[in-house]
Parts: structure tokens; sequence; C-alpha cells
């Protein structure tokens, strides 16, 4: 009677060091899967980021010296005081309307810069819950129109 409680107490520690090496792969498995699903998420953000940032840049080469027309392209709005464009994005990367904010995930922001003869166009895209840190960054420029004498 001895011998069979050693063996049944062998087995329940057997168990036991079967289910704690599971739970423990488990949790493993778990991380790999958040981590691929958040790094998944970034890189489409990213992706969406330099769409939106290369459509700007085009948009600015495009159109004439009229910052306006710019940002009307764009869907966003131009603030004379500071020479930026302003295009807010929803979660599904599609512009908001001016003046709605309540969805805004992502904001892009174009800077411009006329000199004599070059404009330049500074154009920053992030997430509105991490504006510290830009999604990307692209610069473009043109040149402006030599005036005739």
């Amino acid at each position: 009677m001895n011998n069979r409680s050693s063996k049944s107490g062998l087995f329940l520690v057997e168990l036991i060091a079967a289910i704690l090496f599971f739970a423990v792969a488990c949790a493993v498995c778990t991380q790999l899967f958040v981590r691929a699903h958040l790094t998944s998420q970034r890189s489409g953000d990213l992706t969406h980021g330099v769409i939106a940032a290369q459509n700007a840049a085009e948009c600015f080469k495009a159109s004439p010296d009229d910052p306006e027309a710019v940002a009307l392209l764009l869907g966003g709005r131009y603030q004379t005081e500071s020479g930026e464009i302003e295009v807010s994005y929803g979660r599904d990367w599609q512009a908001l309307e001016q003046g709605s904010s309540g969805d805004e995930k992502y904001r892009m922001t174009v800077y411009l810069k006329a000199e004599p003869f070059l404009e330049t166009a500074a154009i920053t895209v992030w997430a509105t819950d991490s504006p510290k840190e830009a999604l990307y960054t692209l610069t473009a420029k043109k040149a402006r129109d030599i005036p005739q004498q």
C-alpha cells in the first residue's frame, strides 16, 4: 500500500510539471502574438503616413504658389500666422473635416517656407497619442518663378 501512494505522488508531481510547462509556453506564445500585432499596427501606420506625406509633397509641387490651394487639395486648413497647413485624419486615415478633432487619430503638418527662388515644405506625420514621435517626415522643394523685369 505504501508503494501505491508513492506512485500516485510521483504522478501528481509529473502532472504539475507538465501543466507548468504548458502555462509558460502559453505565456510566451501570447507575448509573441501581442508583439506581432503591435509591429503590424506600427507598420500599417508608417505605410499610411508615408502615403499621406508623399501625397502632400505632390500637391505642394503641383500647385501654384498659393498655400490655400495646397490646403484645399489636402483637405486641411492653412494657418496664415504660422505658415503651416494642418490635416487631421481619423482611425481609417480619411481626412477629417476642418474643425472636427473629436475622432482625430493622426495629424499631418506642412510647414511652408518661401525664399527668393525656392519654396520648401517640411511635412511631418504623427499619431496624436504620441505627438513627440513622428511617424514620418519629408522635405519637398520646388523652384519659384523668376520675376520678369
